[in-house]
């Protein structure tokens, strides 16, 4: 066959309507996507339509039927139940590979019922292609049944309770559905896959392809073949559904190792605590996220001011706030997983082997809360949960709520928290984690700018409205938990105007906010840890060493404290020379920056 002008032009049409179909729907069914993304999007996907459209030019409508199904399928189902099921929650989501799959398959089927008709014969490509199909379409299909029994889209919950549920739970669940529900959706399924191989068999297509052409066509075949299924980052591994599934397997694995092995653990930890005996209050833990000190006015000399309570705490006694701390790392586990625990940069510790401040205050006697507006599972957040899981009341703001929630939702869980004893409670805050504009209500906006200051200006606001959730937390406390001590810092910092990197670029994604509140009767207790404090606020400070600053508060007594890496203790033994961050391998005597942050 040769090709003229007018089949290019079919071609043009073919890549033309099909890339912007599918960029409209990709823009539609994602929240609160960074420009880069959808520029990266674009650019991605145009070269994916020019292997989709030399298959589809051979084929007649009719015989595209069932392989368009798939595609759409594919590429839509989870997008979409993800965006009916989220759209109004405080979320960032886009699923660009979902897309990518679903025009992938397309690409995929549609060489292979070309090339099919040229080396088979009709009966054995009808039953192939059929098969394939058929299974393609089975995965979206369970989507959907789930989300109209459920009214929401398969989640890490629902993995976690498939992981869970052994087959005899499996088949008392199928008792309880309604047989005609049952029945309906059998066949809804069976009537999907006879269409499937009636379109097959009924519309069979084949043409007269010159070998050159079918080489391209076998060509594009293997690479899409190879790239859905067979390559070691292969695109099926990078949909929605899957990322689910295997994060909730790896948090499921994880979970059952950490806690078969946490309670041997747990009853080795030999604890003794100056507070026993002493009246009934609260310590509360708030962790921040991606807060730049030197966007916050309490700690620095920025010009506008975004911390109006706590810069109003810098003459308060019991307020001891730091202007020179640093995060030991960019990225949220790494460095949590050192804050939580005795583990840190100067000793050798494992975070599955080390005792968590979590340990212990309940060692101390302490009630341990664990509440937490981050995620529950994932890369970046199944370590956190792990400790978090040890707290003897824990809950997460996804787990209860769909729709927008920001910080101060976690208030309603503090309410929770029973007064009539000691207790240790533990706030994981979003913070100012991208996208800043969703991190706050919209009386929230004080500052507003265009161009390169826009994101500035939203950044600032999230600072602003965590100032207010800080000053929320504290004034509860203070007046219904007997709140005896208050401790905040970010788990890193962020470089607003620069999109963030995996690796060290340098300290503007360390400098970091940090603050003790102390109570007056708790210093009237331990005078000596307070004035420490005192003496140590313009000390360095990295927040690995927020464990053993923790159980200096507590007035823990125990092998695994350390009173040198204690900035409440008289020996606390650091300092600029001594720190070191970049997970231990830069010194921060390296970091001579001078504040000069534009608008």
């Amino acid at each position: 066959m040769g090709w003229g002008m007018s089949n290019i032009n079919e071609l043009l049409k073919i890549i033309i309507s099909g890339y912007i179909f599918v960029f409209i729907l990709y823009y539609s069914l994602s929240k609160d996507i960074d420009d880069s993304d959808l520029v990266s999007f674009s650019l991605r996907l145009l070269p994916i339509f020019a292997l989709v459209a030399i298959p589809l030019y051979f084929l007649s409508a009719q015989s595209m039927i069932a392989i368009i199904l798939c595609g759409v399928f594919n590429m839509l189902t989870f997008p979409l139940l993800n965006y009916l099921t989220k759209k109004k929650a405080n979320i960032t989501f886009h699923f660009p590979y979902d897309f990518a799959f679903g025009v992938y398959i397309v690409a995929f089927l549609a060489s292979l019922q070309v090339l099919g008709h040229i080396f088979f014969t009709n009966n054995f490509i009808v039953i192939l292609l059929s098969f394939l199909e058929s299974c393609l379409l089975m995965l979206p299909l369970v989507e959907i049944i789930y989300y109209r029994y459920y009214g929401e889209n398969f989640s890490w919950f629902s993995a976690l309770a498939i992981l869970g549920t052994n087959r005899q739970e499996v088949k008392e669940y199928f008792k309880n559905i309604s047989k005609i529900d049952l029945i309906l959706n059998l066949l809804v399924l069976f009537g999907v896959f006879i269409l499937v191989a009636f379109t097959n068999a009924m519309f069979v297509y084949s043409s007269n392809i010159s070998n050159t052409t079918a080489g391209v066509i076998l060509a594009i075949l293997i690479f899409s073949g190879y790239y859905l299924w067979i390559r070691s980052k292969a695109l099926y591994k990078k949909i929605g559904i899957y990322v689910i599934y295997s994060a909730a397997k790896d948090y499921y694995d994880k979970s059952k190792a950490f806690l078969a092995d946490y309670e041997g653990k747990y009853e080795k930890l030999q604890v003794k605590s100056d507070l026993e005996g002493a009246i009934k209050g609260t310590t509360i833990i708030i962790i921040g996220e991606s807060a730049n000190r030197l966007h916050m006015s309490a700690f620095s000399n920025y010009e506008r001011e975004t911390t109006p309570w706590l810069s109003a705490q810098q003459e308060n006694k019991d307020f001891f706030l730091f202007p020179n701390a640093y995060s030991t790392w960019t990225q949220t586990v790494p460095t949590l997983e050192m804050a939580l625990t005795e583990k840190n940069q100067y000793n050798d510790k494992n975070f599955s082997q080390a005792y968590s401040f979590i340990d212990i205050a309940k060692k101390s006697g302490f009630k341990t809360w664990w509440y937490s507006n981050q995620g529950y599972i994932g890369n970046d957040d199944t370590p956190i949960s792990l400790v978090a899981l040890t707290a003897d009341e824990h809950r997460w703001v996804v787990q209860d709520y769909l729709s927008v929630q920001h910080d101060e939702t976690l208030l309603h869980y503090l309410k929770r928290v029973t007064p009539t004893q000691n207790n240790f409670v533990v706030l994981h805050l979003k913070g100012s984690h991208s996208n800043f504009h969703s991190r706050y209500p919209d009386n929230f906006v004080k500052w507003q700018a265009t161009g390169n200051s826009k994101i500035i200006a939203e950044y600032d606001n999230s600072i602003l409205y965590t100032d207010f959730v800080l000053e929320k937390i504290y004034t509860y406390a203070k007046m219904n938990l007997n709140l005896q001590a208050m401790l905040y810092f970010s788990d890193h910092g962020l470089e607003v105007k620069r999109k963030r990197m995996p690796g060290f670029i340098g300290f503007e994604n360390l400098r970091i906010p940090f603050f003790v509140y102390l109570s007056e009767d708790y210093q009237k207790r331990f005078p000596e840890t307070a004035k420490a404090l005192a003496s140590h606020e313009k000390a360095y400070f990295t927040n690995d060493l927020v464990y053993d600053l923790i159980c200096g508060i507590l007035q823990i007594k125990s092998a695994h404290y350390s009173a040198q890496c204690d900035i409440s203790s008289p020996l606390y033994n650091f300092n600029q020379s001594k720190l070191r961050t970049n997970l231990g391998k830069t010194s921060l005597e390296k970091d001579n920056y001078r504040q000069s942050v534009k608008f």
